[in-house]
């Protein structure tokens, strides 16, 4: 009797594990970002509390991309669209995002950034000719510590809009990045210091908001969103001598054939940058390590 009293103790405890063990976990909230820097500074924020999808993988233009159907799926999980705001493929995309998902909230990351507006009479020479396929403000907003900063300060806000009981967690994870901005602006700050030569050469002009906050000159490639012409890439060869210029940053996802052509012409170093990288700040410093070389 004792026996069979044991083995029925014994049963019922296999069971009750074995159910508790096949639960489904409980799913955390989800909110998106368009790049990878934006996943950055909202991973460091949200830390364990949530997950962050990026729309725009490793590799791909943020100006053209197309988001797979398994993203637009994923994409109903989410709470949240934190847009970098006039990026190519927001601008392209969002409102259809919007219309099929009308509960999610959009959050714009530049918000009480000062925007560098691009029109019709703009320059090569910094603010640039900056092209998006658009005329209008720049998006590339994450290029600069000064303006990450403000980017990173409107997730962190939207992030306790969203979850205000974990308020305490997320400001000190909040804390911790803007430290690490702040680093970077330093050290950037530091470098640069040392650099007399402050013109460079890129392919797509993805730093204007670097070049505008330190004090430098960029020349782009890219003339209206289009392949340079070529009284475009002769006037580019006679400034890159005229002014010394030794670095042509061209990103990996752009044909580096015309800067491999202006390299040959004006000497240049061609360096292949990454602004989009997921470690935002190293993806700054390696830039402006090859302006200090």
């Amino acid at each position: 009797m004792k026996i069979v009293r044991f083995l029925s103790v014994l049963l019922f405890v296999v069971v009750l594990f074995s159910t508790s063990c096949v639960q489904p976990k409980k799913s955390k909230p989800t909110i998106t970002v368009s790049v990878l820097p934006q996943k950055y500074f909202a991973d460091q924020i949200v830390g364990n509390k949530m997950d962050v999808m990026c729309m725009i993988p490793a590799g791909s233009n943020p100006e053209s991309y197309d988001p797979s159907p398994n993203q637009l799926i994923k994409l109903n999980k989410s709470l949240a669209y934190m847009a970098v705001g006039n990026l190519g493929f927001e601008l392209a995309w969002l409102n259809k995002l919007k219309q099929n998902h009308p509960e999610l909230k959009l959050v714009d990351t530049s918000d009480s950034i000062s925007l560098i507006i691009v029109d019709e009479h703009s320059d090569t020479k910094n603010p640039a000719m900056i092209d998006h396929n658009h005329i209008g403000p720049d998006p590339h907003t994450w290029s600069s510590p000064k303006s990450s900063r403000i980017l990173a300060t409107n997730i962190y806000k939207a992030v306790i809009d969203i979850d205000a009981k974990n308020k305490k967690y997320y400001t000190a994870n909040f804390t911790k990045l803007l430290a690490e901005i702040d680093s970077t602006d330093s050290q950037i700050t530091r470098k640069l210091k040392m650099v007399k030569n402050r013109s460079f050469l890129i392919y797509h002009p993805a730093l204007t908001y670097l070049a505008h906050d330190y004090g430098l000159d960029q020349y782009s490639v890219e003339f209206n969103g289009k392949e340079p012409t070529p009284q475009h890439l002769k006037s580019l060869i006679n400034v890159a001598q005229k002014e010394k210029i030794k670095v042509i940053f061209v990103q990996k996802e752009f044909d580096v054939k015309n800067a491999a052509i202006l390299a040959k012409e004006t000497g240049c170093r061609v360096v292949q940058i990454d602004p989009l990288n997921y470690k935002w700040a190293k993806g700054l410093t390696d830039i402006v390590d090859a302006l200090v070389e």
